[in-house]
């Protein structure tokens, strides 16, 4: 399950126990069997349990992320530096510093296009 799936189950059971299971089928992003199954079983734990679940899942940082700082703002960061390797690698360079990863990646999305 994604971390967005563990919220919304997470939610589900906080916040309508009885109604978790079927809340959750009708959503088609999510895998349906495993999350109404994680619902239910978290919908039997107490209501101290189901919040301690759903604090955990609305902490987890985004996508791997550092904790705090969203996806969103940690990917615009990075955006200058890719494009700047993208260019230094389309004239032929090589990128100084760049984790060879990140290196392979530019270098395939060249040759793709």
């Amino acid at each position: 399950m994604t971390r967005t799936d563990r919220r919304l189950v997470a939610l589900a059971a906080a916040f309508a126990p009885e109604r978790a299971g079927r809340l959750l089928s009708r959503l088609g992003t999510l895998d349906a069997e495993e999350a109404c199954s994680g619902a239910a079983a978290l919908a039997t734990a107490g209501r101290t349990e189901r919040l301690a679940a759903l604090a955990t899942a609305l902490a987890e940082p985004a996508r791997g992320g550092a904790p705090g700082v969203p996806a969103d703002r940690a990917a615009a960061a990075e955006r200058p530096r890719v494009a700047a390797a993208l260019r230094t690698l389309a004239a032929g360079g090589e990128v100084a510093g760049a984790a060879p990863a990140l290196v392979r990646l530019c270098r395939e999305t060249l040759d793709r296009s």
